[in-house]
């Protein structure tokens, strides 16, 4: 007999420490609100994101634009802003549509889109540093030649000519460039994420109210 109550009470707190476990990890992961698919859904749409930049780069490489044509890069340049601006707001879209039914607000499309930008800002300088290390590693030092080229060319003091010749040697080395790369693609998406987040919330439809259907009175 008290082998089976000590039993009972055995499995009785068991159970109550179990319930406690999952009602805690509940809590903890509606306080977050990082349910796995929606998370993924974000990463894979910063991930899309740094592979759409990277396929920029391989394009403006293969035209030559990296090159033989590098004076020309800087009016293409502009045009890979869309991909990040088009990249967040289809991300975002998705997440409005598929996980809050339509309808999202502005704190749930903001941190939507900072978990892109978080994802593309890592992702990114990784390709970067892909491209100029192993695809195009003369890029650097074409973009180092060009710019000492343009700075020769203003007839500027020696003094000032030496310094700006410092400052653009130590801006394009790998490590210099890397570090510039998520910088700027941390600001460019935070500004992004924040226009996207404000024009693309979306309130809930309010139902409509009962309306009365008046029969005409038959004579």
């Amino acid at each position: 007999m008290g082998s089976n109550l000590t039993e009972c009470r055995i499995r009785a707190d068991f159970t109550h420490d179990s319930a406690l476990w999952v009602t805690e990890i509940h809590f903890i992961r509606t306080l977050a609100d990082v349910e796995p698919n929606m998370i993924n859904s974000e990463v894979r749409s910063g991930i899309a994101i740094s592979v759409a930049c990277f396929f920029w780069l391989l394009m403006e490489y293969w035209l030559g634009l990296h090159g033989k044509y590098l004076d020309v890069e800087p009016f293409f340049f502009g045009l890979i802003l869309l991909i990040p601006l088009i990249g967040i707001y289809w991300g975002i879209k998705a997440k409005r549509d598929r996980f809050y039914h339509g309808s999202i607000s502005f704190f749930n499309a903001l941190k939507s889109s900072l978990i892109i930008t978080a994802t593309t800002s890592v992702v990114t300088p990784l390709f970067v540093w892909l491209y100029i290390s192993a695809i195009n590693p003369l890029y650097l030092l074409s973009l180092k030649e060009n710019q000492l080229a343009m700075v020769r060319d203003l007839n500027i003091a020696p003094d000032s000519l030496a310094i700006r010749e410092a400052d653009i040697n130590g801006t394009y080395n790998t490590l210099s460039y890397i570090t510039s790369s998520f910088l700027f693609t941390l600001a460019v998406c935070l500004v992004i994420s924040l226009a996207v987040s404000i024009l693309i919330r979306k309130s809930p439809l309010k139902p409509a109210k009962d309306q009365k259907v008046i029969k005409p009175v038959e004579k």
